[in-house]
């Protein structure tokens, strides 16, 4: 098994095209529901059935803040309500996970004697599909 490191991450949207340096980039994973299907009639135990339709999930993106970049890099596109494709390569060469989302929060910091970042979170509303899809 071949173990990867974070180093050259990229994640690029089709409408955000900044070039960022990315700190760090976190996944809450894959859910799918449990739906209870549990009746009166049920014993000894609640009844589930696993739902049709996995959550993608959130990708929450931590980049340093460079002020000054005119566009704004580092600032995903939070006030157009856009929903673009996000495309996440682990590393520089390697396959990539794509899928749809929308900016729903923004964070900054600024630090004493540190670099300032932005973190972002996508709440991706699509199915994941990827570059290996391709192979």
């Amino acid at each position: 098994m071949a173990i990867t490191i974070g180093t050259g991450l990229v994640i690029s949207g089709s409408v955000s095209s900044a070039d960022v340096n990315v700190i760090d980039l976190s996944w809450s994973g894959w859910g799918r529901p449990a739906i209870d299907i549990t009746t009166n009639d049920s014993t000894n135990a609640r009844e589930f059935v696993a739902g049709a339709l996995y959550d993608p999930g959130e990708l929450a993106v931590t980049v340093k803040f460079d002020e000054s970049v005119a566009s704004g890099a580092a600032l995903p596109p939070m006030l157009s309500n856009a929903t673009e494709t996000w495309t996440i390569t682990p590393r520089s060469g390697g396959k990539a996970f794509i899928c749809d989302g929308f900016v729903t929060d923004l964070s900054m910091g600024f630090p004493h004697e540190d670099a300032n970042t932005a973190t972002w979170t996508i709440k991706l509303t699509s199915e994941v599909t990827g570059t290996w899809d391709d192979a």
